[in-house]
């Protein structure tokens, strides 16, 4: 049966992976992210990933927006108004 891991970051980094009931061998089961529930910590990762590279193109998106012309962006209908509204948004806000 998969066993759950807490992800709290100040108790990942003051122990280690035996402390926090990492299983010793495949006989325990395999480790779930307690956060999404029933997933593999492989899935965990790979979701994170596709996280990190959504981020990474909101930021590389924005930045193409912000060196645009005003009249590349007449062209689609856009303002430089609207532009820096959205170029001023954090990374992980859509």
């Amino acid at each position: 049966m998969p066993r759950s891991v807490d992800h709290q970051p100040d108790q990942l980094l003051s122990q280690g992976a035996a402390d926090l009931g990492a299983p010793a061998s495949h006989e325990s089961g395999p480790i779930v992210c307690a956060a999404v529930g029933h997933r593999s910590a492989t899935a965990c990762a790979r979701e994170g990933l596709c996280l990190l590279k959504l981020w990474r193109q909101r930021v590389s998106d924005r930045r193409e927006l912000f060196e645009l012309t005003d009249a590349e962006l007449h062209d689609f209908g856009a303002t430089r108004c609207e532009v820096m509204r959205e170029y001023g948004k954090p990374f992980w806000r859509a």
